[in-house]
């Protein structure tokens, strides 16, 4: 009987063994209950000091220290009542660096060669800088005793800086409740690709400057629950975080902040943030707070409070992705550097800095450079007269048609340099009295006269340096006209009346606006010939096509100037 049962228990192994090497794994979901999950090998322990054997040792200033095999370092309290070495300046309850351990003549190892750290001190009131100096280290892990003690840390500034090869921390159960400093916590663990402070108790924290800075391989990072009611510095607090596709900031409460200098600078992966509750009441610096914050579609900015703020630089600098930013509510009363504010925002087709107050700052200087998609712009208002430099002010701002800066004060101003450059489809460019901007102008740009008709004495080709009055300069190949029935149009955007077809402005058309038609396509350069109404055929070209419909029309066949065919 009993042999009969081992026959049938081989049988039913046999059986299974057969099934699992033929049923595709696929399957086997309905063969057993639960879902059919892999199994991989159990990863490395690089603690398990059982596994390993020691290197070196020794104790240093109330601490026992151990190198193993693995280049595991191994640093807890020295229980043995006495040090071998000691300096009252190394530990004394207040801060512990490992780099300490180097004063110890035992310690013959370099701290570069180190892979694991496990720390397992009673913790001091100061980590500031605590594994510093540990470039090679992958994984740092905190033991029971360093954590239940971690409630007499106030100081985590600099915890882990610098060490770009850390890929995992082990942070569980630390405490923070007491912190007041995390002010570069873990900057430049470029590295590291996950960290959980999802339980930090930040409550007490008043500085979290470049906690997180250019922590560039972390693709997700949980601050949800983070207490900042009593943070006051968050410069650059997530600067470099390119890999970040989302924040969750919807708890912040930011009423004591003064500093958001370059918070989010380089969050170039960044689609959303949420800064609903964000409370900018007593912030001074808010330069460069988004840049090159290039993915975020949309900013809502409308309750923000700028009454303290005094720095604006680049603080929308290479936001790519936006279109439009709503600043009604942003006062800018005292501010002093808006340098760079809009640069490169290259997909940002409108804004509304009419309300700004301007009249305290003095750096203007490429503050809508390469905006190359803007399409209108009124700083008519604006107050320049502390202003020292504007150059590249609106280089390259392709789409826009009028720039009035005719209220300009520019006595004050140095630096013009490529104030308007590139601008290939600005047609209306006012300029203030007593100005002496230098920056140069392309195509054929004349002044208008007080009759609403060009004075085509002077071509200029750069800004011109103007005397009592202030002068309206028309670039006269880019006139958006509506055609009349006679066969001239006026500009919608000058008020400017042309006749198509009146190549040499003499206000006739006959042979010698072909013979001028004619030269010019043969390269003879004439400033008088009018390049809007030698375009008999509207399309924005000219070419040998536009003096053949204008000889077509001194013939009499039936065609009309200034449509296209």
């Amino acid at each position: 009987m009993r042999k009969s049962l081992i026959y049938k228990i081989m049988a039913l192994v046999a059986m299974t063994t057969i099934l699992v090497s033929t049923i595709p794994l696929a399957g086997l979901t309905g063969v057993f209950e639960g879902a059919v999950t892999k199994v991989f090998a159990a990863e490395i322990d690089h603690f398990d000091t059982s596994k390993l054997t020691k290197t070196s040792s020794g104790r240093f200033s109330g601490v026992a220290w151990t190198v193993y095999s693995n280049n595991l370092l191994w640093v807890e309290d020295d229980k043995s009542g006495e040090t071998a070495y000691g300096d009252s300046n190394v530990i004394d309850g207040e801060q512990f660096k490992l780099a300490s351990l180097t004063y110890d003549p035992n310690f013959n190892t370099e701290l570069t060669s180190i892979k694991y750290l496990y720390i397992d001190i009673t913790a001091p009131k100061s980590v500031s800088q605590l594994v510093y100096n540990l470039d090679a280290v992958e994984q740092i892990k905190l033991g029971d005793t360093f954590v239940n003690t971690s409630s007499n840390i106030t100081n985590m500034s600099s915890m882990f800086y610098s060490n770009d090869c850390l890929t995992n921390i082990y942070l569980n159960g630390l405490k923070t409740s007491n912190c007041t400093n995390m002010r570069m916590m873990f900057a430049y663990c470029s590295s590291l690709k996950q960290v959980d402070v999802s339980s930090f108790d930040t409550s007490k924290v008043t500085n979290v400057s470049l906690m997180f800075y250019y922590c560039k391989s972390l693709t997700e990072l949980n601050v949800s629950n983070f207490d900042v009611s009593n943070v006051t510095n968050f410069s650059s607090m997530f600067y470099g975080c390119n890999k970040l596709t989302k924040l969750d900031l919807s708890n912040f409460v930011t009423s004591k902040a003064t500093n958001m200098n370059c918070m989010f600078g380089s969050c170039d992966a960044l689609t959303t943030l949420d800064i609903s509750r964000f409370n900018t009441s007593n912030v001074t610096d808010m330069g460069s707070m988004f840049w090159y914050c290039k993915s975020l579609s949309s900013l809502n900015l409308g309750h923000f409070s700028t009454n303290k703020v005094t720095n604006m630089y680049q603080m929308f600098y290479k936001c790519q992705a936006l279109t439009t930013l709503d600043l009604s509510n942003f006062n800018t009363s005292i501010v002093t550097n808006m340098g760079s504010m809009f640069q490169d925002c290259i997909s940002l087709t409108s804004v509304d800095v009419s309300s700004f107050d301007t009249g305290k700052v003095t750096n203007m200087s490429s503050i809508f450079n390469n905006c190359c998609n803007l399409e209108s712009l009124d700083v008519s208002n604006w107050d320049v007269s502390n202003v020292e430099t504007l150059g590249y002010a609106f280089y390259c701002c392709k789409k826009l048609k009028c720039l009035d800066l005719s209220n300009f004060d520019m006595s004050n101003v140095i630096l013009f340099n490529n104030m308007v450059e590139n601008g290939e489809n600005l047609h209306i460019l006012k300029m203030p009295k007593n100005s002496s901007a230098t920056s140069t102008l392309s195509g054929c740009w004349y002044a208008l006269k007080n009759d609403n008709t060009l004075d085509k004495t002077t071509l200029y080709t750069s800004i011109p340096t103007t005397g009592t009055t202030d002068v309206t300069l028309i670039r006269e190949e880019f006139h958006t006209c509506t055609r009349h029935d006679d066969g001239t149009g006026t500009c919608t955007a000058c008020g400017i009346k042309v006749r198509y077809g009146d190549v040499n402005d003499d206000d006739n058309i006959n042979i010698a606006d072909a013979v001028a038609l004619k030269k010019y396509l043969s390269g003879y350069e004439d400033d008088n010939i009018n390049l809007y109404t030698a375009d008999t055929i509207a399309d924005k070209e000219l070419n040998i096509n536009d003096a053949v419909k204008l000889m077509k029309y001194l013939a009499g066949i039936n065609v009309e100037l200034g449509l296209a065919e």
